[in-house]
């Protein structure tokens, strides 16, 4: 709402409430008044009647004869002309009517049985204000007592009509409401037309001060008077001039700073000295906030840190430190911070420059170097290292004096030899892989008669298992161009760890789907031990096992599914596992039917 609305408003509703209160005070008391003054006239004229009705109401007093004496009493009512338009009955003391000022008589003779003569009766004065159920106007009772000395002679009973009087009430109450409205409307006529006076020129402010916001500084207020409200126009019109010629400096400042910035390879965080960011590039909005609102942020929040005293203990002093930053799937990023305090008048620092460096690739790179060497190491040690005992307890003789013996640790030693080659080989080959120096021999191939084929292969393995393998298909069998021994690889692989970790006895399906008229979807699904769900993202890592000392047991180096898995995306395919912890694995392989001949090294 407008001010000038709210001043009118204002100024309305404090007439209205003025006027409300003395109107209400004012009727409340006209109000008493008419009714009081009512009640007094009837009383006075009353206390009138009662005083000649003692007379004509004690028999012993009255010298008529009984019919005389009731003609005075109704030429008494019916002569009195103050009672026009009041109901007059006048009743014996056995409540008997005796006279009444109405035309129609019929109601002299009969009793009167209302508990206002019957009050009177008694002595006492009655009166009461009822609602005649003949015209529904609000009457006056009013019943006297007709008394000589204690001794009731009769009573006297009033009935007058109260409309004339809440008329004249009503209508004062018109006239003072009509009056009321009338000042409302002058008030509100009068409250527009001297805001006006005020919020013009504060309008012509406000005009400029949005012009302002939105960078237009060539307006100016009209100033047309010299009290309060024209001299905060000549103030405003100084500071949009002073403010121009401060923001187009700060503009020109603003550019470079900002091209610096901008051209900038690393992120740049300016703070104030509670940590709060004043100025961010956009690199290290990238890095730190993507597309999120960076304005009243700390540095800690931006950088995922708690703000607990060993973290801000890192900021108080210039130096470089790394922190990971965790982001969506599982993954982090790693930046190094460097820290410049800004300190210019030496009283402590008012802020810092945070330059913020990706070295994501960097750690993780130098993780992975680190990794492989120690990977290697290690499985190449525990080979070297049981062959060197084995031989050596054959160099000393002991042994190769028993031939079973010497046998025994000579299979031993040939064992381990392989398993080196084994290694080897696959770190060769998935270092052709890494180097795009790996080729495909592409021919036509079934996958249903590779898949036998590597079946055919484990089929002593299985037996001594007791283990089950069906072979089934969906759809109509399509040719694919594959390189036949790199998928043997793949095939091998996977059929081979499923009969490894499928307990005795137990059955594994491969299915081969040719319903889609794109790919060619294979699933190899075993019922042993199954791999727990936090290991299943880092399942074709290079020496990852899921049960370490198991698989080692069992000949592994962890390369086998990590070379499956590069082998199928060399054929432009992909290949993903479901497992639940001991309810079995399936691996999926989707391979192009064009054989992902973009792919080819």
């Amino acid at each position: 709402m407008r001010m000038q609305w709210k001043i009118v408003l204002i100024f309305t509703l404090l007439i209205l409430f003025a006027m409300q209160f003395i109107g209400a005070y004012f009727i409340q008391n006209l109000k008493s008044y008419y009714i009081d003054n009512f009640n007094r006239s009837i009383n006075a004229q009353a206390q009138l009647l009662t005083i000649p009705l003692t007379q004509y109401l004690n028999p012993e007093q009255s010298r008529s004869r009984e019919d005389l004496r009731l003609q005075d009493i109704d030429n008494l009512i019916g002569n009195l002309p103050t009672l026009n338009d009041i109901e007059v009955q006048v009743v014996g003391r056995d409540g008997i009517v005796l006279a009444t000022s109405l035309k129609d008589k019929w109601i002299v003779g009969q009793k009167n049985n209302q508990p206002e003569i019957t009050r009177a009766l008694s002595g006492f004065k009655e009166e009461s204000i009822r609602i005649d159920p003949g015209t529904g106007n609000r009457v006056k009772i009013l019943a006297l007592p007709v008394l000589e000395g204690s001794q009731v002679l009769g009573g006297l009973l009033l009935i007058a009509s109260m409309e004339e009087v809440y008329h004249i009430i009503e209508q004062i109450s018109r006239i003072f409401y009509t009056g009321t409205i009338i000042a409302l409307l002058l008030t509100a006529l009068l409250g527009v037309v001297l805001t006006r006076t005020i919020t013009t020129p504060i309008e012509a402010v406000t005009k400029q001060a949005t012009a302002m916001a939105e960078g237009d500084f060539s307006r100016k207020v009209s100033v047309k008077s010299e009290d309060e409200i024209g001299k905060l126009g000549n103030a405003f019109n100084h500071l949009a001039k002073r403010l121009d010629e401060a923001i187009t400096e700060t503009r020109e400042e603003q550019k470079k700073l900002s091209s610096i910035l901008a051209n900038m390879s690393e992120g740049v965080v300016a703070t104030d000295a509670e940590g709060k960011i004043i100025l961010i590039n956009p690199i290290a909005r990238k890095l730190l906030l993507g597309d999120d609102d960076w304005a009243g942020k700390s540095i800690y929040q931006c950088l995922r840190l708690p703000e607990d005293t060993e973290y801000k203990d890192l900021f108080k002093n210039e130096g470089s430190f790394l922190i990971d930053i965790p982001l969506k799937e599982k993954r982090q990023l790693t930046l190094r911070v460097m820290i410049s305090l800004i300190d210019l008048d030496g009283e402590g620092p008012k802020g810092m420059i945070v330059v913020l460096s990706d070295v994501t690739e960097q750690q993780r790179i130098e993780k992975e170097r680190k990794d492989f060497v120690a990977n290697v190491s290690h499985e190449l040690r525990t080979p070297l290292t049981t062959m060197k005992s084995y031989l050596e307890s054959l160099v000393d003789g002991g042994a190769l004096e028993d031939p079973n013996l010497s046998h025994s640790f000579l299979r031993v030693v040939q064992n381990e030899t392989e398993r080196m080659i084994r290694l080897v080989s696959d770190l060769l080959l998935l270092s052709r892989i890494d180097s795009k120096e790996a080729t495909l021999r592409r021919t036509s191939a079934h996958m249903e008669e590779l898949l036998s084929e590597a079946l055919s292969r484990f089929t002593f393995h299985m037996q001594k298992q007791g283990i089950e393998a069906h072979l089934e298909r969906t759809g109509s069998p399509k040719a694919i161009w594959v390189d036949r021994d790199k998928m043997h690889q793949v095939f091998d692989n996977l059929i081979s760890n499923a009969i490894k970790y499928s307990p005795n006895q137990g059955m594994i399906q491969v299915m081969v789907d040719y319903s889609s008229s794109d790919w060619i979807e294979i699933r190899i699904s075993d019922q042993g031990i199954g791999i727990p769900e936090e290991d299943l993202g880092r399942i074709f890592e290079r020496f990852y096992r899921v049960d370490k000392a198991r698989s080692r047991a069992m000949g592994g180096t962890g390369l086998g599914l990590s070379i499956a898995n590069e082998i199928v995306k060399l054929h432009g395919g992909e290949m993903n596992i479901t497992s639940k912890l001991d309810h079995g694995t399936t691996v999926t392989i989707r391979l192009p039917l064009n054989g992902g001949l973009t792919n080819d090294a």
